[in-house]
């Protein structure tokens, strides 16, 4: 039986790095799209039923 091998710390380290840059270009390019694409009055009118006015 083969010994389980380990990666180095680096490359987790660097996997790490690349995930989160990764997750802010996209996660940021999802937002944009989404909050483009969105009725910000029919939003508003459906988050007023929940939260109080000021």
């Amino acid at each position: 039986m083969a010994a389980f091998r380990i990666p180095a710390p680096e490359l987790q380290i660097d996997f790490s790095f690349a995930l989160g840059q990764m997750r802010t270009l996209y996660m940021q390019d999802a937002l944009g799209s989404t909050v483009e694409k969105t009725d910000l009055a029919l939003l508003n009118t459906q988050l007023s039923e929940y939260v109080p006015e000021h």
